[in-house]
């Protein structure tokens, strides 16, 4: 609610910095406008329960406080439960980026519930440094094992990088191993295909036919017979089978050979 005022440029007429008795008569109308405006906007963000209490309120301001007053309390329990959280959460089997923004949403609502000093003296600034080394720390944790080396190059650097930072470097680790991990499973794929089908190991293109040498695997232009057999082509004749039929298949063991150097 808060933002939304802020954003409206209204939030001095509920945090007291615009008080009635600053401004003279001819603002009345003005100022008790916007009073019922940014009370309208209360109103719309509570819930059923409380907006019973508050609508006959008239004093925008008066309202502010008493939801203030209620409901801006640090809760023991809910810093305990989100502590816990933050100190057990792991990857496991979630992305880089998953974990990292369930991490960040803890942290956020942590620094809300407790919130670290904000002036600027030196003291602070060593706290702010300790807090975000600490938040590093508890993200490099809840990493999986296979990120182990990338874990213990990150924590021998002497001069630790932000967590932001830490992100982007196991993000671009994490890209590339998926890269890696998808070449390789393509390439069992293609082994696991070939191995299930031996018929494809050597296939040849036996719907084309030479009308010279009356044989199938190729054609007239890619005919051996027409052009030359390589000098070392040797072929072995199959035991039993006549001379005839012994030379059909020696000629189809040349090209078949053939091709397979080319």
């Amino acid at each position: 609610m808060r933002i939304a005022i802020l954003g409206r440029n209204k939030l001095g007429f509920i945090d007291g910095t615009c008080k009635r008795e600053d401004f003279g008569p001819n603002l009345v109308d003005f100022l008790g406008r916007r009073n019922a405006i940014i009370l309208s906007w209360i109103m719309n963000y509570v819930s059923k329960e409380l907006y019973s209490r508050i609508v006959y309120s008239t004093n925008a301001s008066s309202v502010w406080g008493d939801l203030k007053e209620r409901f801006n309390k640090i809760d023991c329990s809910r810093i305990f439960q989100i502590q816990k959280e933050i100190a057990t959460i792991t990857q496991g089997t979630s992305s880089i980026s998953a974990y990292f923004s369930k991490l960040r949403l803890l942290w956020v609502e942590f620094d809300r519930l407790a919130p670290i000093p904000g002036c600027d003296c030196a003291k602070s600034r060593e706290f702010v440094v300790s807090m975000e080394r600490l938040k590093l720390l508890q993200f490099l944790i809840g990493l999986n094992e296979s990120y182990e080396q990338a874990r213990s190059q990150l924590l021998m650097i002497v001069s630790v990088p932000i967590i932001n930072k830490t992100y982007s470097i196991l993000m671009e680790r994490e890209s590339q191993r998926s890269m890696v991990n998808a070449d390789t499973g393509e390439v069992k794929a293609l082994m696991t295909t070939r191995a299930n089908n031996p018929a494809q190991k050597g296939k040849k293109n036996y719907y084309l036919y030479c009308d010279y040498c009356k044989l199938k695997g190729h054609t007239r232009e890619g005919c051996y017979k027409l052009i030359v057999y390589l000098a070392d082509f040797k072929y072995r004749k199959k035991p039993g089978v006549g001379a005839a039929q012994n030379a059909v298949v020696e000629d189809q063991g040349r090209h078949d050979a053939l091709e397979n150097t080319d």
